[in-house]
């Protein structure tokens, strides 16, 4: 975060993947995000992107990982689903 005058400047930084979204990065914003809400003077924030773009959106990778790690807990669930009867 930066501030500029009155003005918070806020960025995603991850430019070698054109800011694509990931955990760590929607972490980082969310954070970012909550440091400027705790401020009652601030009327208006910048969200800007490092690089040569904002953002390219979700991280598709991320989303694949997501995908396994929910598939695995839904199987493990189910599992222990199956043997409680």
């Amino acid at each position: 975060m930066e501030q500029r005058g009155s003005v918070p400047w806020l960025f995603l930084n991850r430019p070698t993947k054109r800011n694509a979204l990931n955990n760590a990065l929607t972490t980082a914003s969310e954070r970012q995000v909550d440091e400027v809400a705790a401020d009652t003077d601030t009327a208006v924030v910048v969200l800007a992107g490092e690089g040569p773009g904002f953002s390219a959106g979700g991280d598709f990778r991320h989303s694949r990982v997501l995908a396994t790690e929910y598939k695995v807990m839904f199987e493990q669930r189910r599992r222990l689903h199956r043997s409680s009867r």
